[in-house]
């Protein structure tokens, strides 16, 4: 699954739809899933789609009388009425989280785009000059709108293909000659429509990864690469203890790090915090997470981790950050670490009441035996 803003975004199950979403090997994966969600940005362009098609068919029933286009009247309201459910379903999915109609989605906006074609086919063909033109507006209307699939260039080339092409065919066997005029300014379409598309995916494309950029940014560290306290609270506000029935939050502080600063500078002490995140990285688990929340200060959160193995856990911590550090500024360095911590769902039901206890639990440390770890509500 992949997140829009505002609801979730369904992968397409065939093959093929698959081939046809994938925007290309350039673009990242976190911006493919926000591409794809675009897809479905557009619902008041599907209900204006089918509102004029069915006008089209309309007129075509009116000026022509022909079976074919009470044929294509059929399928049209056939096809109108499941891109209107599509539009249901958005909103029903906005409102409760279940998973997009993505297949659907595709499937009925690439039929509609046939059925445009033969519609312009038709039409073309039916040598009735009013209906030619009315027919000419709707098809040069539909394919200048084929451009707003460009997350999807293949799809949109696709849909672009199945409408231009059927109308172009009938411009060569129309009895008018002029109109294959229209024909030979297809590949001029085609052309631009190429550019366009491939225009507003690279802008796209651009200003996503730069959004996602910025967020990056304002939610690490810049020194160490770990999460900063903001990012900690999205970690704290994202994930549910639903999710994540058990884990740990440890809550650390460093022990002797103020006098290194102090002494060799803070050029000297960065690097010291570098290499501290450096080991905590090396001594925590996949799945862990760790971030820098204060100036000596980290947190680490053990998904998944039973109370019994947390002793454990803190003391390979403790272990890692107290061996000596080897800075060339300063030559050989030590410091020591202080660690309390909180257990869900045994100490708190949410996190962020996990943040806290064990903040009151490395108090706890700092005011006794430094260098120690200790859980919330268990005495020294």
């Amino acid at each position: 699954m992949t997140t829009n803003e505002t609801f979730k975004v369904a992968q397409p199950s065939f093959a093929v739809l698959r081939w046809l979403t994938n925007p290309g090997r350039h673009v990242p994966a976190h911006i493919r899933d926000v591409l794809l969600g675009e897809l479905f940005a557009s619902t008041g362009v599907i209900v204006a789609a089918v509102l004029s098609t069915s006008v089209v068919n309309v007129a075509a029933l009116a000026l022509h009388g022909g079976r074919i286009f009470g044929y294509l009247m059929l399928i049209d309201l056939s096809i109108g009425a499941l891109r209107l459910l599509v539009i249901h379903r958005l909103f029903t999915v906005r409102k409760t989280g279940r998973p997009t109609p993505t297949n659907f989605h595709l499937i009925t906006s690439i039929a509609w785009s046939g059925m445009l074609g033969a519609i312009g086919f038709f039409a073309m063909s039916s040598n009735i000059p009013p209906l030619q033109i009315i027919a000419t507006a709707n098809v040069i209307a539909a394919a200048g709108g084929t451009p707003r699939f460009y997350p999807a260039p293949r799809l949109a080339l696709l849909m672009f293909s199945l409408v231009i092409l059927p109308f172009l065919a009938a411009t060569f066997v129309a009895s008018d000659h002029f109109l294959r005029v229209l024909g030979l300014l297809t590949p001029i379409y085609y052309l631009a429509s190429i550019t366009m598309i491939a225009r507003l995916q690279k802008l796209a494309v651009a200003f996503l990864q730069a959004s996602h950029d910025s967020k990056q940014q304002a939610r690490l560290d810049p020194l160490t690469g770990l999460l900063n306290r903001h990012g900690l609270n999205e970690v704290l506000r994202d994930h549910s203890l639903g999710e994540v029935p058990r884990m740990i939050l440890f809550y650390l502080d460093l022990d002797g790090f103020k006098q290194v600063n102090d002494r060799h500078g803070h050029l000297v002490g960065d690097r010291l915090l570098q290499m501290v995140a450096e080991r905590l990285a090396s001594a925590t688990r996949g799945a862990d997470v760790s971030a820098r929340v204060g100036g000596d200060e980290f947190v680490v959160i053990a998904p998944g981790m039973p109370p019994e193995d947390a002793e454990g856990f803190a003391g390979r911590l403790i272990r890692a950050i107290e061996e000596p550090y080897w800075l060339e500024e300063a030559g050989e360095a030590r410091i020591g670490v202080s660690i309390g911590y909180a257990c869900a769902p045994e100490d708190s039901t949410t996190l962020a009441g996990l943040y806290r206890q064990a903040d009151t639990a490395l108090y706890g440390v700092k005011t006794s035996v430094k260098g120690t770890t200790r859980r919330y509500g268990v005495a020294a």
